[in-house]
């Protein structure tokens, strides 16, 4: 859900404060329909009488004084027992759009782009073996553990002390 951060001091917002007879809780009471437009993924609701919208913004005084309030700054519209949450769903467009994508399947393919059939050329079928499994030795050496070809190697040749021995050499004549 996208709030903008001007919401509690834009002048839609500041004359419901005022319309609630100064209740700086306002804000909250949009937040809190709004949330309610995206928990349901709609912002249409047929038979929602205005001591439910009172229960969703949570709002102490009286539900008319409430749903007449967001009336009045053109945050709900009434149609007959139908409630529309005005601008959410334009406020929103993009999750909204996911939502869409969503029933079918995902985000849609990009236009002018081919899909590719079948599968693609080159890829091999199988590119790892089971987590644990050793592959077969080969006579070239390939398929050996990391741990074989380690111990090959440092039999081949062992590990040179970093920067040379630095042990005084002595020189001892007998």
């Amino acid at each position: 859900m996208i709030i903008d951060p001007d919401m509690p001091d834009h002048w839609k917002t500041r004359m419901l404060v005022d319309l609630l007879g100064g209740d700086e809780l306002a804000p909250i009471y949009l937040i809190r329909l709004w949330g309610h437009c995206q928990n349901r993924k709609k912002c249409e609701f047929d038979s929602l009488p205005p001591a439910a919208v009172k229960a969703i913004c949570r709002f102490p005084g009286a539900p008319e004084a409430l749903n007449d309030a967001l009336i009045e700054c053109g945050f709900i519209e009434r149609d007959d027992k139908r409630l529309i949450v005005c601008g959410w769903a334009e406020h929103n467009a993009a999750l909204v759009k996911n939502w869409e994508n969503g029933k079918r399947g995902g985000r849609p393919p990009k236009s002018g782009q081919d899909e590719t059939e079948g599968d693609p050329s080159g890829n091999p079928k199988e590119t790892q073996k089971k987590p644990n499994e050793n592959p077969e030795k080969t006579e070239s050496g390939f398929g050996q553990t990391d741990r074989e070809d380690r111990e090959d190697r440092e039999e081949k040749n062992p590990p040179k002390s970093p920067k040379g021995d630095r042990r005084p050499k002595l020189n001892v004549t007998v």
